[in-house]
């Protein structure tokens, strides 16, 4: 028997997000959609049903417990909530602000602004729930847990 996460989260606005740039930083305003263990963003909402998204984050590949506020010492920017995600190391992997490598595997953080304390509350509260989901139905990349 298999089982599968039908989770019912969902959830779809503008998040201001960070990027590494050749080892700088930037902020990009991005139109974002959380569905079925995804983050996808893209540039613009009427882009969704036409573009492929300039990105994706597979939510089973988190490792932070929580999706929480980002550390102020980390990230000044207001409204900025943080989520750490894990893959296996690249030959072109480098250690920067938001990136660690650690072992055979790379640590990142993603920081997510939304534009008011309430916004990112409801995406805190919709990421959460999302990665409550997958984990009690085990789609979780096992137990490996990390504060990068």
């Amino acid at each position: 028997m298999r089982c599968r996460s039908h989770s019912s989260v969902q959830r779809s606005g503008f998040l201001t997000m960070f990027e590494d740039v050749s080892g700088l930083g930037a902020w990009h305003r991005r139109w974002c959609l959380l569905s079925e263990k995804t983050l996808s963003f893209w540039a613009y909402p009427d882009q969704v049903n036409c573009k492929e998204p300039l990105g994706r984050i597979n939510l089973i590949n988190c490792t932070s417990e929580k999706v929480e506020a980002a550390q102020r010492e980390s990230c000044a920017r207001p409204h900025t909530m943080e989520l750490v995600t894990m893959r296996p190391q690249r030959e072109d992997d480098t250690d920067t602000l938001v990136t660690q490598r650690r072992g055979m595997l790379c640590f990142t953080k993603i920081w997510l602004s939304a534009d008011t304390r309430e916004e990112k509350q409801l995406w805190m509260d919709s990421l959460n729930q999302m990665l409550l989901d997958l984990r009690t139905w085990k789609t979780s990349p096992g137990k490996v847990r990390s504060q990068v």
